[in-house]
């Protein structure tokens, strides 16, 4: 049986939520275009991240490893989800290189760890 609990409903168009208590890992993980049409959804999903197990031992996790495209909406998103669950850093992991391009103009990479 696993640990891991999806928090986020199927029709979730901007990507899952899962907390693992055993690993103490809270995962985000995007995909498709991640725009300025879905910052309703990216909001939800930061205030998710801090209600449904972003425990202050919980690393951060976010997984664009599906990421599409992002603009400065998805850029938006990480710096709220930083100061959020500060003074942890999310971790991001497998960022395309658009994704890194946008990090590293906009200096939004300093404040995170980028695998």
């Amino acid at each position: 049986m696993s640990s891991r609990q999806d928090t986020t409903s199927p029709g979730d168009a901007v990507g899952t939520l899962l907390v693992d208590p055993v690993t103490r890992c809270t995962t985000i993980a995007l995909r498709g275009e991640v725009d300025a049409g879905l910052e309703g959804e990216l909001s939800a999903l930061c205030s998710r991240v801090v209600l449904d197990g972003a425990e202050a031992e919980h690393v951060v996790v976010v997984d664009l490893g599906a990421v599409t495209f992002m603009d400065s909406s998805g850029i938006a998103f990480l710096v709220r989800l930083t100061q959020r669950i500060a003074p942890r850093r999310p971790r991001l992991r497998h960022a395309p290189d658009q994704v890194r391009f946008l990090l590293d103009v906009t200096g939004i990479g300093s404040i995170l760890d980028v695998d």
